[in-house]
């Protein structure tokens, strides 16, 4: 039986990764260099937007640019983020930090009623040291890939509740609104990933069927 001493100290821990989360993200976020090629391409994309005024076109140097082929919805979270505090380079790193922490929110929530509290604690630990996320191209950078990540994991995260706890509407609905995050983040990117759901839907797929009986 959890007492309620148990219960405090659970979430004085839980308090602590989410300090520590925040810590790693933001720590010397704005120090090192803004990368060639993508990040800088993406921050000057975002600025030209805000000269111009249009927020359709990229632009470089004055002309179209067809470099980045990408939609434009990261370029709009630039754009807000340069309007919002000053272009800099941590206007350029910060919408994705918080990205990181949406997405670090997220896989707590989804797994916190369904696992052991070491076990909620040990994930959420591997998730901050895993350098593919926290690092420099991802959640401390100023390019796509974070949001499309914070996407296709609300996508992911979704579809698995409704199709396998008989979860509400509401869980479908974010599962839609991932897949659109993600596809006006990187576009035919997620066609990388759709196969292997459909492919899992139909292996699984009288386990689906159950399950999404809520939506007749």
């Amino acid at each position: 039986m959890t007492t309620k001493s148990d219960r405090s100290i659970k979430k004085i821990v839980v308090f602590c990764i989410y300090m520590l989360a925040a810590f790693i993200i933001f720590y010397h976020i704005s120090d090192s260099p803004i990368q060639e090629w993508d990040e800088s391409r993406r921050g000057i994309n975002a600025h030209t937007m805000i000269q111009s005024g249009d927020y359709w076109n990229y632009r470089y140097l004055s002309q179209f640019d067809n470099f980045n082929t990408k939609p434009p919805l990261f370029t709009w979270v630039l754009a807000g983020s340069f309007s919002a505090i000053g272009v800099s380079n941590f206007a350029l790193r910060l919408p994705n930090a918080i990205f990181f922490l949406l997405l670090f929110l997220l896989v707590d929530i989804s797994i916190a009623r369904h696992t052991e509290f070491k076990f909620r604690a040990i994930l959420l630990c591997i998730l901050l040291s895993a350098e593919g996320l926290v690092g420099l191209h991802v959640g401390r950078s100023g390019d796509t890939d974070m949001l499309f990540v914070l996407g296709i994991s609300v996508f992911f995260i979704g579809f698995y509740k409704v199709a396998t706890q008989q979860k509400t509407a509401a869980w479908l609905y974010a599962s839609i609104l991932g897949l659109i995050l993600a596809i006006l983040t990187k576009g035919i990117a997620i066609g990388l990933i759709i196969p292997g759901v459909c492919v899992w839907g139909f292996w699984n797929k009288e386990l689906v069927k159950k399950n999404i009986s809520f939506l007749k």
